[in-house]
């Protein structure tokens, strides 16, 4: 687990797999070696902390390369809330972990594949093979 500080200065965990766990682990250890260490910001960059901008622009460019056209941070929220939802996770424990305290926020970000989701509860449940 991480915390880590979003829009708003809100803090909340981030939960993350050994495969994850391993990959911070080595970059850390490399990070240590950076002129910049001294620096509270996770990740550096040639000339110190990487910005939020920064960071924009790098995901950005990394989607071009992987013919994403556009893609940007908050695009992983998305992604998340949906794959949460789509493996069973529950509203209110998403609620939770994106740091909402809206239900409106639950609507804005599951609205985006609610159909996809509730066709595949559909077909899960099989309610229409029971007549």
């Amino acid at each position: 687990m991480a915390i880590v500080k979003g829009k708003g200065s809100k803090v909340r965990p981030v939960y993350y797999g050994a495969p994850t766990a391993r990959a911070l682990d080595r970059y850390v250890r490399a990070r240590s070696q950076h002129r910049w260490a001294h620096l509270d910001a996770l990740f550096l960059t040639q000339r110190g902390a990487l910005s939020p901008d920064g960071a924009r622009e790098r995901i950005r460019i990394r989607g071009e390369m992987a013919g994403i056209d556009g893609l940007h941070p908050h695009r992983f929220r998305h992604t998340f809330a949906h794959d949460f939802l789509m493996s069973g996770g529950q509203e209110r424990d998403l609620k939770r972990l994106a740091g909402w305290f809206s239900d409106v926020m639950l609507e804005r970000y599951g609205a985006s594949a609610a159909d996809v989701r509730a066709k595949a509860a559909a077909q899960r449940l099989k309610r229409g093979d029971r007549v």
